[in-house]
Formats: structure tokens, sequence, C-alpha cells
């Protein structure tokens, strides 16, 4: 797997996952009355269960990139599958926030 295509796959699935934690942030949060903390840590455990559960390892890929990294295994096991989950969801709240700054624009310029 290339850089790009390393970006596009967290990308994509930090993008499910936003869009997980938002749905639940709407149901269950209508008054916005818990902390961003509580949030971006669901994003975070949600990010984790997703490459565990459908076993996607985007740590592997990303130690092929570097050379003196390339022949190392230390990753290609349940760690590299966390170590994953935890940069999806961390790569989800970027969307979070573009999707927040787009609403912005949109109410901004309908009103």
């Amino acid at each position: 797997m290339e850089a790009i295509g390393l970006i596009a796959a967290i990308g994509a699935s930090a993008l499910v996952i936003e869009k997980v934690v938002s749905f639940i942030r709407r149901a269950f949060d209508a008054g916005n009355t818990v902390k961003t903390f509580w949030w971006n840590l669901l994003a975070l455990a949600l990010g984790v269960a997703y490459t565990l559960g459908w076993q996607l390892n985007f740590a592997v890929a990303a130690t092929k990139l570097i050379p003196a990294l390339a022949t190392s295994d230390r990753l290609s096991g349940v760690a590299g599958q966390v170590l994953s989950g935890l940069a999806v969801g961390a790569a989800a709240g970027f969307w979070y926030a573009a999707f927040q700054a787009l609403e912005a624009t949109v109410h901004r310029n309908n009103a």
C-alpha cells in the first residue's frame, strides 16, 4: 500500500467512525450537554473496535513506507490493529471539524 492509499484508507475509515459518533451524539445528546472529551474518547474506542473487528492493520502499511522499518514485524498483530484504531479514531476529529465548518457556512449563507 502506497502512502496515498494508506491516507485514503485511514480517511475513509475515520469518516465511518465520525458518522457513527455524530449519529450517537444527535440521538443521545441533543442538548449538547456532554463534554467534547467524551465524544473524542468514544471516537477512539470505536476506531479501535472497528479495526479489531475488521482486522484492519494500517500500522504495518505505515512501517513499510519507512525503509529502516520495512522488515519489522512488531506491529503485525493486535498491537498494530489497536494502533490503527487509535489513528482512525483521532482522524475522525478532522472530519467532525470539517463538517462543522461546512454546516456553519451553509447556515451563514442561508441566513
